[in-house]
């Protein structure tokens, strides 16, 4: 077998996931597993959907009292998130 056609696993998986739709599903899928340790047990345990959508991170609550405190602390989460990913996807949050 020749060097040309060896790839470390790695760098097959980055290829795959860079995929549009495959990146979307991927990166929506660590926020959702990951929402609670960067937010804690209480938010998350309120959150009942979120999503990111083209840069906006859509956050479904089920308190009124949450969703108003969370609009105040929209840059945080961003900064957060974002830090977690260890890249700049979420652009803007929007709460629901």
């Amino acid at each position: 077998m020749s060097d040309q056609n060896e790839y470390k696993i790695g760098d097959l998986l980055k290829k795959f996931i860079k995929q549009p739709q495959i990146e979307s599903a991927y990166i929506n899928s660590r926020i959702e597993s990951l929402w609670a340790e960067m937010m804690g047990s209480l938010i998350s345990s309120m959150t009942t959907k979120i999503q990111l959508n083209r840069g906006v991170l859509n956050i479904s609550v089920s308190s009124a009292a949450l969703r108003q405190e969370l609009s105040y602390s929209k840059p945080l989460i961003i900064k957060t998130v974002n830090e977690t990913l260890g890249e700049e996807y979420v652009k803007s949050v929007e709460i629901h």
